[in-house]
Parts: C-alpha cells; structure tokens; sequence
C-alpha cells in the first residue's frame, strides 16, 4: 500500500513518517509537502519544531542513498520524493536559493554537488538526481569518535513503545522486536537518540537478559549548578554524572561542553547535603614545558587549570544570579582554601585510593593508557571518575594516536562492563558558531 500524506500530519504529530510506515507501507511525498514544510519551519511552538524534526530526518534518510533513489524506510517501506516536472515551479516558494536547482538541472558536469545547510533544498535536490553535501563534509570528513571508539551502533524499535518513553516510563523489548542498525553491536549504558520518535533521548541497558530503553532522570530545561543542558549529548553526560556509575566517559570535540558538564555535576554533589561526595578533585596532563616556568608546583600547573578555574567561577556565579543568594562571591576559592576542591596534575597518585570523591580526568586523550590505568585503579567505593577528552586532537609531543590514546583505549577496554558509561558529543559547539566550525575543520 502507497500514501500520499498532507503537510498538516507532519506538523501534528512527531515522527509521522515512521508511524505511517511502521508496517512496510511506502510513503509519498510531493513537492508541495516540502515546501509547505519548509514554509512553516520558522514558527514557534510544536508545529515549527515538527517541521524541522521532519526535514532533518528526510535529510538523515537520503544521505544514505544515491541521488534519486527510492529512500528505505525503518518500517521497511520506501519513501517517494516527487518534484514538478517543470523545475521553475519551484520558484513559487522562496527556498534558500530556488535558482540553485535550476542551475544543477542545466548542468552538463555530472560531478556537480549542491552545498547547503537547507534542508528543504538539499532534499528536493536529492529528489532531483543531484549530489548534496553540507559545508563540513564538503571541506573534510569529520573524525567519527563512534567509530575509534567502537560505539557505531544504533537502534531501531517499534512505534508501541513511544507513548511510554515520552511519558518517562522505562521499557522493556523482547529480543525480537530490537534491532541493530550500524556497525557493531548495542553497548550497555550507552545513550541513543531516537530521531523517528521526535528525537527523544533514551539510555540502554541489558539487564537480567533483556533489553531495556529508559529516558533521563534530567530533565531538557532542569538546572544543575546554575546551567542547564545545551545539547542532547551535554543532557546524556550531565545524566550520567547525575547517576552512580563509577566510570563515565565523556569524548566529544573541543567546545561540546564535556568538562562543564563534568564539573557543574560535580560542584552539584559537592555541596548537595544529600550526596556523599566529600571532594572535588579535578586531574589534567602535565606539560613539560610548564616544568621551566617560575615558582612551586602550584605556580607552574596555573596555566594549565586556569580554564577550570574560569569554569568554576562561572558556575557559581550563574548559580547565585538564579537566586542562590546563600551563594557567596567566593565559593570557589573558600572550597579550594579548605581542601575540598583539588586541581591537580596526572603525576604522583600511586598508592592513593579516591574515597567519596568525585574525580574529573580531563583532557586524557594526552595519558597512555598506562597513566589511564594508574588513574582509574585509584577509585574506591563512593566515588565517581569522569575521564574526558577528545580522541582526535592527541598532542604531537605526546606520540599518541586516535587509536592508542588513554581515552580511547579506557573505552574500548571497558565498553559494555556495569561501571562504565560512554557519553559521546557530536553536537554543535556550545560556545559559538565559529567555534564549532573551527573545531571540525582546524
């Protein structure tokens, strides 16, 4: 069976397409539904944000297949794009650059590829026969962290389960009715988004034997030491230092929001009266370099906490313009005067046991894994370690690779043990723009 839906069920109901197709059947899509779509991606409330769910995930689907190609479905089914015969319709309704489709219909260069952030565009081009790419993979690849980090997989489930997700509730999947999409396998604690069911952001676990999907315990606007998550991936990390896993690892690119995350969890448990976190200890790489800089240690390892120090001033200050008044101005350095805050360097924990603490690695993509293992063989009960870093941006001086860093080996060594919860970041920049651009492509 074929159906040929109307714009208004996209901007109604989230993940629509999959819905439809849950039993095989195909779906057609005209050019006037994109348009439509496209036409109502900048309103506010759930219909603005339903079409852009909808675009994003076409785009998702076609990225997959060669221009022009029948698009499958999770369903099963396929997904049909119809463009008007006469291309100069699509002048009718301003896109990005109509004029842009006409120039790749005239083209005699086969090789041509349209470059563009619209996805309106970039889905009726593809409909159209032609190559799309967005700016960053036309510049470079973008180093896949999944990948090195053996996390590829994805999951696939039937839409019955969707109604109890978004009520918070946690699901359990017989083996038959889960399936595997990507490379590799399911990774125990590893967190998915379910782009078909809205984008909800769901944790995995294998429990007694069964699948198990369960929404966070945090929610999308809650605040946590005066932030709240930028990301869905900052939501999954901020999640996870929230919970009792002793080992969370967090890999992301530079500006994902990895150690704010880190830290604002940890200041949170630091001086929550109902946690038993009795310590911060904060643990970055040490430079050589820094050895021939003046003073004592705590002088020579300033440069390289200067921006955990920013960090935690920050935090604090935004806790106490959001109305924490018992906050004082200088809760940072009464912490660290009195002990309970530590800035320190990897050296010198042989023979330590971390108890009641709360420890973030950062930057460990810079360890051996030898250091890595000296590091997390110090844990004991009561405490939580964030090991942070990205495994694309080793140091030269360093020998290290994407592939034999701390980071990556700590992963790939502890990927699906009941201590250990993988957090990958691969959404934009939290900082800025500029950033996130000078971070894939620099």
């Amino acid at each position: 069976m074929r159906f040929l839906v109307d714009t208004n069920v996209f901007l109604r109901y989230r993940g629509a397409l999959d819905v439809i197709s849950s039993e095989g059947e195909d779906i057609v899509l005209s050019y006037d539904v994109i348009r439509e779509l496209d036409g109502n991606k900048g309103l506010d409330g759930n219909a603005g944000r339903n079409a852009r769910q909808t675009l994003r995930y076409i785009r998702r689907l076609v990225e997959g297949e060669e221009p022009g190609a029948d698009i499958s479905l999770p369903g099963g089914g396929k997904l049909f794009l119809e463009l008007p015969e006469d291309i100069s319709r699509i002048r009718e309704r301003a896109f990005a650059d109509p004029s842009l489709l006409e120039k790749l219909a005239d083209s005699k260069d086969a090789e041509t590829i349209l470059i563009t952030e619209d996805n309106a565009l970039a889905i009726l081009a593809y409909a159209g026969g032609h190559r799309v790419k967005s700016l960053e993979e036309a510049a470079v690849a973008e180093p896949n962290a999944h990948r090195i980090l053996g996390l590829e997989s994805g999951i696939v489930i039937p839409q019955d389960y969707k109604t109890q997700l978004w009520k918070g509730q946690k699901v359990y999947i017989p083996e038959g009715e889960i399936k595997v999409s990507g490379d590799g396998e399911l990774t125990h604690n590893q967190y998915f988004i379910l782009e078909e069911f809205g984008g909800i952001l769901v944790q995995y676990t294998f429990e007694g034997g069964r699948h198990a999907l369960k929404t966070p315990r945090i929610k999308e606007k809650e605040f946590i030491q005066g932030i709240r998550p930028e990301s869905r991936d900052q939501r999954a990390l901020m999640d996870a230092c929230l919970g009792n896993a002793p080992f969370i690892a967090a890999a992301g690119r530079a500006g994902t929001g990895k150690t704010l995350a880190a830290l604002a969890c940890g200041l949170y448990k630091l001086t929550s009266k109902d946690s038993r976190i009795e310590r911060l200890r904060i643990i970055r790489p040490f430079d050589d370099e820094f050895g021939y800089l003046p003073g004592g240690m705590e002088d020579k390892i300033a440069p390289a906490m200067a921006p955990i120090v920013e960090a935690g001033k920050f935090l604090f200050s935004r806790k106490r313009k959001m109305g924490g008044r018992h906050v004082e101005t200088n809760e940072w350095d009464r912490l660290i005067k009195n002990g309970q805050i530590s800035l320190e360097i990897e050296r010198f924990h042989e023979g330590e046991t971390f108890r009641d603490e709360f420890v973030i690695a950062d930057e460990i993509q810079n360890l051996s894994p030898e250091m890595v293992k000296i590091l997390t063989t110090r844990i004991g009960n009561g405490s939580q370690m964030v090991l942070s870093g990205d495994p694309f941006q080793t140091k030269s001086s360093t020998g290290l690779t994407e592939e034999n860093n701390g980071l990556t080996y700590f992963v790939q060594k502890m990927r699906g043990q009941d201590v250990m919860v993988p957090v990958v970041l691969t959404e934009r920049s939290i900082r800025s723009k500029a950033a996130d651009i000078a971070s894939k492509l620099l």
